[in-house]
């Protein structure tokens, strides 16, 4: 909710807030997961992966290289791609999408690794929901979904028996080629009980990229990622 405050030149913001029980890690592919836990209020501090684009079936082992060499290429021999976005040689598909001056400022490198570190320090000591996103379409072509489970596998081998791994699958509308990839991920996922995937119907004409963020809390709980909303609203006062 919105109300202008004239007198101020102000706008006052009101909005549901939440709280989790397990910190939430987003992994990508997009920036997605991280803004929905900024919408709600729930990511409490900034992580490596929040603000990068990967190439979807690629993210979770992009994730996984990184886990397993404590991020020793993540921002190693950085360049420009002919997209004029900011990669790093080892990992050519996953561009720092929004960090335009990461090889020329170093405080923007040093930024990130305090990321790292605050991640590695999460990974080790906490219970984590990871959080990741790609869209059924990347997933219908050739082999696609039998790599992209073989990606879950693997990370799955990276992280601790307690923690869980949290995929939506985004959708614009039913395809039937979309929901057999999907019904082959409910199948392949069951003997895996630290995976949870759910649809995501983003609706992108209606809301644009965002989709409708009036259910974020929904796909968290369809998510089965334990959010409980704090019974006072946030309040927040923003210049116009």
């Amino acid at each position: 909710m919105v109300i202008p405050v004239p007198f101020f030149n102000k706008n006052l913001f009101i909005e549901k807030r939440f709280y989790y029980r397990n910190p939430i890690v987003s992994l990508g592919c997009d920036c997605h997961p991280a803004f929905m836990l900024d919408t709600l209020h729930l990511r409490k501090r900034s992580l490596p992966f929040d603000w990068l684009r990967t190439a979807p079936t690629k993210g979770l082992d992009f994730v996984t290289a990184n886990f397993r060499d404590n991020f020793k290429d993540f921002l190693t021999n950085l360049s420009v791609n002919p997209d004029g976005h900011i990669v790093s040689e080892a990992f050519p598909y996953s561009e720092f999408y929004h960090d335009t001056e990461l090889i020329t400022d170093p405080d923007d490198r040093e930024r990130y690794r305090r990321r790292i570190k605050r991640l590695l320090v999460l990974k080790a000591e906490k219970k984590i929901d990871y959080l990741y996103v790609l869209s059924l379409s990347d997933l219908i072509q050739g082999k696609t979904a039998e790599v992209f489970l073989g990606s879950i596998k693997a990370f799955l081998n990276e992280i601790k028996d307690i923690d869980t791994l949290h995929i939506y699958f985004r959708w614009e509308s039913p395809r039937p080629e979309e929901l057999i990839v999907f019904n082959y991920f409910t199948e392949n996922t069951k003997p895996f009980p630290n995976v949870v995937i759910c649809l995501y119907l983003r609706d992108m004409r209606t809301y644009g990229i965002w989709g409708n963020q009036e259910k974020y809390g929904e796909l968290l709980s369809d998510l089965k990622i334990s959010v409980r909303k704090k019974m006072l609203p946030g309040f927040y006062l923003v210049d116009k």
